[in-house]
């Protein structure tokens, strides 16, 4: 009760908190424009040197140990200590180290082109999101969190009063008539699996919807010759109306797929608990195999539909023919989708982590009463738990910026298919110029030949 009450007495510091964490999240992103380049080659760096320096030191204390002239013998023990006496255990950690040295080496070395286009996506992906504004930048993730939380609450709401009552329970006083019988319940679980998968519907096809809304906007930014110029005046507004207009069919096939697999993983989570009683090892090496399986399956459809919703995007074509080309655009171009997708998933986990770090760090100077006297803002307020409300704040930040930065993701991965398709339909002539942006043009070594004059 003492920390509840320290919530109640705090609420809207933690509020103001949160809406500072989605102000400072922007920002960053906007920041982004600029050091996202030094961040990831600092961090590529650093790491290179990191793993060089490891490898020296283990050869180095492994070459040590050979050389004496009794070392102990290799086993396997508790004492974790002692296996900095073995020299095979330096061999190991040498080699583990040396592996990790290679790949750097490798990113750095040859792949160094894919990292600028990379890092050249992100920056374009800050720079639309600083000409788009805030106000239309927060629209889409708090419009899917608020339809996610209303369907959620209207889901547990039905199976809540899908649950029978007992009758002998409640008053009898004064009433008109007997209770007799319930008319059955075999249709009860039937009603709530429905529930169940209708949620599951309803909520990828929220989820869907944002990731079309944000896509048309994206791409129209990519696909608009003359920047800022050909940008519509409200462009996540206009991308709404023509996913809701055009592309209903389409979104709502693509979370079909996706409710369909999640209620097989649901189905298979409940045999698992009925099946944890038996010990026949074949059942279960069978149903951890099936639990894998769809989950991978669950992972690979989500990352099908989203690119298909770009590609619908841009195109308008119904979602199996989108799909289909996403895929073979990804195909035809995999190194560079594998490298631009692991710089961006670098460059979002360091950000959300500094975030939420910064925004933690100024709660606890906050409600531990460093930064000033809490009583100067309400009177005769005293923490029983400081920590609880920092707490709060540390996962209230990381959701506020994992909404934040998953449009930056969508942009990122919606320009990059754009660029791909832009390189594979476009030859810079004045019939098919390219719409990239300069810097793009200068890393992939393109640019668009001069009209000629009359």
């Amino acid at each position: 009760m003492k920390a509840v009450d320290d919530v109640r007495s705090v609420w809207w510091l933690l509020l103001a908190m949160l809406v500072l964490a989605a102000l400072v999240s922007f920002i960053w992103i906007v920041i982004m424009r600029w050091i996202s380049g030094i961040m990831v080659w600092v961090s590529l760096i650093s790491f290179t040197i990191v793993f060089a320096f490891a490898t020296y030191y283990c050869f180095n204390e492994y070459v040590i140990l050979l050389n004496k002239v009794a070392t102990p013998a290799f086993s396997v023990g508790t004492d974790y200590k002692a296996y900095a006496n073995y020299k095979e255990t330096w061999l190991v950690a040498g080699i583990i180290c040396a592996i990790f040295l290679i790949i750097m080496l490798i990113l750095v070395i040859f792949l160094r082109n894919r990292i600028k286009i990379a890092v050249s996506i992100i920056k374009e992906t800050s720079r639309y999101i600083q000409t788009m504004g805030s106000p239309q930048f927060t629209e889409s993730p708090l419009q899917v969190t608020t339809d996610a939380s209303l369907k959620l609450t209207e889901t547990v709401g039905s199976l809540t009063a899908a649950v029978p009552c007992d009758p002998t329970g409640s008053s009898t006083s004064g009433k008109l008539c007997n209770f007799l019988k319930y008319g059955g319940d075999e249709y009860i679980y039937i009603l709530q699996i429905y529930q169940l998968f209708m949620f599951l519907w309803v909520l990828n096809f929220i989820i869907a919807f944002g990731q079309m809304t944000l896509a048309g906007a994206f791409s129209g930014y990519y696909w608009a010759f003359n920047k800022p110029k050909d940008i519509p005046t409200f462009p996540l507004l206009g991308s709404a109306w023509r996913a809701f207009r055009y592309h209903i069919g389409t979104m709502a096939f693509g979370a079909l797929i996706i409710a369909i697999i999640q209620m097989i993983r649901i189905f298979l989570e409940y045999l698992d608990q009925k099946l944890k009683s038996l010990t026949n090892p074949v059942a279960r090496f069978i149903m951890c195999c099936l639990k894998c399986c769809f989950w991978c399956l669950e992972k690979f459809m989500k990352f099908i539909n989203k690119n298909a919703y770009i590609m619908c995007a841009i195109y308008g074509k119904n979602f199996c023919v989108s799909a289909k080309n996403a895929f073979f655009l990804i195909i035809r171009n995999i190194l560079r989708v594998v490298v631009v997708d692991k710089v961006t998933d670098f460059v979002l986990f360091i950000s959300k982590i500094v975030v939420t770090a910064g925004m933690t760090t100024l709660a606890y100077f906050l409600f531990n009463g460093q930064l000033f006297d809490l009583n100067l803002l309400i009177a005769g307020i005293f923490l029983n738990y400081f920590f609880i409300p920092v707490i709060i704040v540390a996962i209230g930040t990381f959701i506020v910026a994992s909404l934040f930065f998953s449009v930056y993701s969508m942009g990122v991965d919606t320009l990059f298919l754009c660029f791909l398709e832009d390189l594979e339909r476009h030859d810079g002539s004045t019939e098919k110029p390219y719409y990239m942006s300069v810097e793009l043009m200068d890393i992939v070594g393109k640019k668009n030949k001069p009209e000629k004059k009359k």
